[in-house]
């Protein structure tokens, strides 16, 4: 991990432990969202390669409906609560990143994960 990660993952940190002994609502959602952030990127999947200007690969978990797209200059995204047949029309579109655009981005749940 790089020095600005790691800060960030002790700043959550303070941010869940603060959580446990608030009164302060806002800390709690801002905690309960850092849990689940974490809970999403700890998702393991198989990512392939696919033929794209701007999309690199992309990975699907069936069981936890989620999504992962790599993008050839922007990083990896994660979008939530995908359905199964989203993702396999994705796979065999002739376009993907025109399928992407059209069915995807803007529609489903989005977090960055690098």
């Amino acid at each position: 991990m790089s020095v600005i990660t790691d800060y960030i993952e002790s700043l959550e940190n303070v941010i869940i432990e603060e959580a446990k002994i608030s009164n302060s609502e806002p800390v709690k959602v801002m905690a309960k969202k850092i849990e689940e952030d974490r809970i999403l990127r700890n998702i393991t999947m198989d990512m392939v390669d696919v033929k794209s200007n701007n999309i690199s690969k992309i990975g699907y978990n069936q069981e936890k409906q989620i999504l992962r797209v790599e993008f050839a200059n922007t990083g990896l995204y994660q979008y939530s609560e995908v359905p199964k047949t989203v993702y396999d029309e994705m796979v065999i579109n002739e376009s993907v990143g025109t399928y992407f655009s059209k069915n995807i981005r803007n529609i489903f749940k989005c977090t960055k994960l690098r």
